[in-house]
């Protein structure tokens, strides 16, 4: 049961980086944050959701079992949840 809970959490730190940040984050250096540069304010909070991989691939290949690891998890999966979603709110607003 409790390795359910690091696997559960390594592989939604995986999802959301995968499928949100990292390409999010690549798109933003890429580009210079847009035709004003405004957009380089995002990169650091979308940095912290990509720093989140390191705990994410000990605990799905290396087969942690610490705690520390599993709580990192946690963290940037809120993150990651929260900061998502504010950004495609800020997105559809302005596109819409």
């Amino acid at each position: 049961m409790r390795r359910r809970a690091f696997v559960y959490a390594g592989l939604g730190v995986l999802f959301f980086n995968i499928v949100w940040f990292i390409p999010v984050s690549c798109e933003l250096i890429y580009t210079g944050g847009g035709p004003m540069g405004f957009g380089i304010i995002a990169l650091p909070f979308t940095l912290v959701g990509n720093l989140s991989l390191w705990p994410a691939y000990l605990i799905l290949f290396k087969k942690s079992d610490k705690i520390r690891d599993l709580i990192f998890n946690y963290l940037g999966l809120a993150w990651m949840i929260y900061w998502g979603a504010r950004f495609n709110i800020i997105q559809d607003y302005w596109y819409n």
